[in-house]
């Protein structure tokens, strides 16, 4: 093969990734902008009086003001937080079954080497599944945790059905409220909606490292 060919070839190959690589860059970007695109909308709501939401132009802090002085948004924060810390493993009827999966799948590809190793050495199964087991496994349990905790904070149907009382309703359930005492006020809808989303949000990018480690090693081969 004659040095020009080979120089041909390889740049051949450069070109042959980069385009490779910006076309998966142009797709996550795509991907990126209809992910965020719902919630620059609902922050473009947020901030419209509903006079300027039906006109389609203006900018106010008026629907920020109706809604805190519409629904005690603090105490439905702090009441959603307590409810979904601790309901975490108690939502069973949910979690089980997705968390059974995940966890047996993750355990089955744990070193087996290690833990044989562990019980040459005179660990008991108790102490090899706690002191080793368990460690190695703190991906797949975060991420077990953090989709309880945004299926739990988002959930609706079950506040529904047991937080009647005003005092003890979760932020969701309290969005509820909104159109019976603001009859479509769809701005102020956006912004408690922004609210409710912003704890799931920051939780999300708080673990996501461990999340996608617990997912791509729990359900791929």
């Amino acid at each position: 093969m004659s040095a020009t060919s080979w120089v041909g070839r390889q740049g051949v190959a450069i070109w042959r990734r980069r385009t490779s690589k910006a076309l998966v860059y142009l797709v996550l970007l795509v991907i990126t902008v209809i992910m965020l695109y719902p919630f620059w909308l609902m922050a473009q709501m947020s901030f419209r009086s509903l006079s300027q939401y039906y006109l389609g132009k203006g900018f106010s802090l008026t629907t920020w003001h109706d809604l805190f002085a519409a629904l005690p948004v603090g105490r439905e924060m702090l009441n959603s937080t307590l409810i979904t810390l601790s309901s975490i493993a108690v939502y069973s009827a949910l979690g089980a079954p997705f968390a059974t999966f995940l966890m047996a799948t993750y355990f089955r590809r744990l070193p087996e080497d290690v833990i044989e190793a562990a019980l040459i050495d005179g660990l008991g199964y108790g102490t090899v599944f706690f002191r080793i087991m368990l460690p190695l496994a703190v991906p797949a349990i975060v991420t077990v945790a953090v989709l309880q905790f945004i299926q739990i904070w988002d959930d609706l149907l079950v506040g529904l059905l047991f937080l009647q009382t005003p005092a003890h309703r979760t932020i969701t359930v309290g969005l509820e409220t909104i159109p019976a005492q603001h009859f479509q006020n769809f701005p102020m809808e956006m912004a408690g909606s922004l609210v409710s989303a912003l704890p799931a949000v920051v939780v999300y990018l708080l673990f996501q490292r461990y999340l996608i480690r617990g997912l791509t090693m729990g359900m791929s081969k």
